[in-house]
């Protein structure tokens, strides 16, 4: 190829790649941190973030970002999430709970060094349209303590 070739190509591809993988507009979220043992920086959110509330629309596949700083070392992490449906949670299934291996995380942890968690959750038809209180863990796989442990308000919506 010649180089205006190779040029034309980068920007085919740099076309395609815009087109195909947009960037997600991320919200910051309101949360309490419940008790985590590591340090929780900022939570972020692609939900329609309302009135302090994710709008979690049925159908998407919102992706939450949670940002923290490990105080100490770990192999691994694993996530665990459960909506507060008045006074019953259930269980939020989430297609692979290794934050290591589908949540962007870097392992073994290293204590002090920031580090970003995102998943997304699958907004079933069959979850009612309902307000809840979604509780979003992270549980070091050796000791099975929460080491990151916030709750934030949401809204299931058609």
């Amino acid at each position: 190829m010649t180089s205006c070739s190779n040029i034309i190509f980068v920007l085919a591809i740099c076309a395609i790649t815009v087109n195909c993988y947009p960037e997600r507009v991320w919200s910051n979220v309101h949360f309490k941190n419940c008790k985590s043992k590591y340090e929780v920086v900022k939570v972020e959110s692609t939900c329609n973030y309302v009135d302090d509330k994710c709008i979690f629309k049925h159908g998407q596949s919102p992706l939450l970002k949670i940002t923290f700083r490990p105080n100490n070392a770990a192999l691994g992490l694993t996530a665990g999430v459960k909506a507060k449906l008045d006074s019953s949670f259930v269980d939020f299934t989430l297609d692979n709970n290794d934050a290591c291996l589908s949540g962007n995380v870097r392992c073994p942890l290293t204590p002090g060094e920031t580090q970003q968690y995102i998943q997304g959750v699958n907004i079933r038809e069959e979850y009612p349209n309902v307000g809840v209180q979604v509780n979003w863990q992270l549980f070091d796989n050796e000791t099975k303590e929460a080491a990151v442990c916030i709750v934030f308000l949401g809204s299931v919506e058609n």
